[in-house]
């Protein structure tokens, strides 16, 4: 398990924290975002990994459907409160995109 940068840490650098989005578990330093886990279980899919790609379908489901389906642009990576804008297309398209190619279904890719 990738674990976030803290402050202490030899390559936390200052602008990480001078505006309050990349402390520990937010935005890009251990912040959930969901379309990126979309991309995660397209590929196990791809890789014929279908058990592990409807379990993390599932968690990426939870996520996405906070707040009546939401589909927030990302969460905090320990408290799931949703952060950043709602209604982001991208999480729908990846979620039903990986979604379909676990049933088997062509997707293109």
């Amino acid at each position: 398990m990738l674990q976030p940068l803290t402050p202490q840490h030899p390559l936390w650098r200052l602008y990480m924290g001078r505006h309050q989005q990349n402390l520990v578990h937010q935005s890009h330093n251990g912040g959930i975002w969901p379309f990126v886990g979309g991309f995660w279980v397209l590929m196990l899919a791809r890789l014929g990994l279908h058990e592990p790609g409807w379990s993390e379908l599932a968690r990426l489901a939870q996520v996405n459907a906070l707040d009546n389906w939401r589909f927030t642009e990302w969460f905090h990576g320990r408290t799931l409160a949703p952060k950043g804008m709602a209604g982001q297309s991208w999480n729908a398209a990846t979620f039903l995109l990986a979604r379909r190619a676990l049933l088997g279904e062509a997707t293109g890719w």
